[in-house]
């Protein structure tokens, strides 16, 4: 379904209820396409024996301040030319709404457009995306979204795509569905992706 040159450069937003399948859809359907990635896990969604990841040190965790802190330090330090893709998990604690776009935000918008040694990917995992930063809902290239029926979340939604929340409300939890809208075109459902 996704190619790496589909989604090279691209700002990608996954959304969706706990259990709706987000993490396992980044897991199994767009970070095969990347080798060289890095993941930023808050909550240790992705095994390290299978995923380059970053882990979040427990005693910050509660704190979105320190949160933000940490992974400033964390961009700051990537060896941009050597990685394809970033996984940004629990994006909504990283890059919140309602606050000015922190300066790795701006920078991880440059990295997947105009790097130097070829655009990155960014995938921003979410369950709140009426949480997350409202310049990453509005230049995502790419959103897929599972079941979320939260009012804010639903508005968010619309208010990028008109009727994008209303189709994701409609959505089953049980049957991981999810709707996938590439940014000018209309929003597609896609079946339950089953892994083996």
């Amino acid at each position: 379904m996704f190619s790496k040159e589909g989604l090279r450069g691209r700002q990608i937003v996954v959304a969706g209820m706990r259990g709706s399948g987000k993490t396992t859809f980044v897991k199994h359907a767009l970070l095969p396409v990347f080798r060289r990635h890095i993941v930023y896990d808050l909550v240790e969604d992705y095994p390290p024996e299978n995923f380059t990841v970053y882990k979040v040190p427990r005693d910050i965790r509660a704190d979105n301040e320190q949160i933000k802190a940490n992974f400033d330090l964390l961009c700051s330090r990537i060896n941009w030319s050597v990685i394809d893709c970033v996984v940004v998990n629990e994006a909504n604690r990283v890059m919140p709404n309602r606050e000015k776009m922190p300066q790795y935000g701006r920078m991880l918008v440059d990295v997947s457009r105009h790097f130097e040694g070829g655009p990155k990917t960014v995938i921003y995992e979410t369950r709140r995306p009426a949480q997350l930063h409202t310049d990453v809902l509005e230049l995502a290239d790419i959103i897929v979204c599972f079941k979320l029926d939260g009012k804010n979340d639903v508005d968010a939604l619309n208010a990028r795509r008109t009727g994008l929340g209303d189709m994701v409300a409609a959505l089953s939890l049980d049957t991981h569905e999810a709707i996938v809208y590439i940014s000018g075109h209309h929003p597609r459902r896609i079946e339950a992706i089953q892994i083996r």
